[in-house]
């Protein structure tokens, strides 16, 4: 193993620090193919490409060798990095299960939080390859939950509720937990958050009654929000309102709101 700046030569599959020159040291998963994608050590000293959502990573694969190659791991420094959606200039970018760049959404809330492993340095949707700064030392970044009680009824085309957190940060995740079901059935409702009056793309949280996945019908039933995927970035002094929309008033129920913050 040889350093070079802010890269750190491997020979794939080898445990760092073994004999690199012998075959028998050589792993059975290695990374082929997979240049500017996010990489890991597998625990047992060897090199593979990251595998989960928001995990952390070591560094960015310089190439895509076959197992038992030399490879350049970019671990502090700046470095090409394929993306796996659309990412914007600033972002922060963690890891998705295909080892690609992705910014921190509702769609790594697995762990409770992600490791944030670069900095874009520019914008690029799924597919796109851009430059990023790596992180020499991945920072965590947890996600925090707000739970606010609603009761049904009150889902009546109005603002139910506003706060603000305090705190830079994005709405990442939204849904809802059935407290006492509804039962009366042609009712929907329609609801999403708004940040200093500007709606988030995606995060709607619809609900009807009439037996689909979206029916709160059952207690602790568990009904997600759309994906959130823009106008989702919110500064301190800024407050976000829970609005309610389209709406055939339900005629009985209530729940828990549970909104996902990630600080930035």
């Amino acid at each position: 193993m040889a350093k070079m700046f802010g890269r750190t030569l491997f020979t794939l599959g080898v445990p760092a620090g073994a004999d690199q020159s012998s075959p028998a040291a050589t792993a059975t998963n290695p990374i082929t193919g997979d240049q500017f994608k996010f990489c890991k050590f597998n625990g047992s000293g060897s090199q593979v490409k990251c595998s989960v959502a928001g995990e952390r990573s070591i560094g960015i694969l310089q190439d895509g060798r076959a197992s038992g190659a030399d490879v350049e791991i970019e671990m502090a420094g700046i470095s090409p990095l394929v993306l796996g959606g659309t990412v914007t200039e600033g972002d922060l970018i963690t890891a998705d299960a295909n080892a690609k760049g992705v910014t921190i959404t509702g769609s790594v809330l697995a762990c409770g939080g992600v490791w944030a492993n670069a900095r874009a340095m520019a914008s690029g949707v799924s597919g796109d390859v851009i430059p990023v700064q790596v992180l020499q030392s991945p920072v965590f970044i947890p996600f925090l939950a707000e739970s606010f009680f609603v009761s049904f009824t009150s889902l009546d085309n109005a603002t139910i509720f506003t706060f603000t957190p305090g705190y830079a940060g994005k709405i990442v995740g939204l849904n809802l937990i059935v407290q006492v079901a509804a039962t009366t059935g042609g009712k929907t409702a329609s609801a999403a958050w708004s940040i200093a009056g500007t709606p988030t793309t995606g995060g709607v949280l619809a609900l009807d009654t009439d037996g689909t996945t979206t029916d709160p019908d059952t207690i602790g039933k568990n009904i997600a929000a759309s994906a959130i995927t823009a106008l989702n970035s919110f500064t301190a002094a800024q407050a976000l309102t829970f609005v309610c929309a389209n709406t055939t008033n339900l005629a009985e129920g209530s729940g828990t709101i549970r909104t996902v913050l990630a600080p930035t």
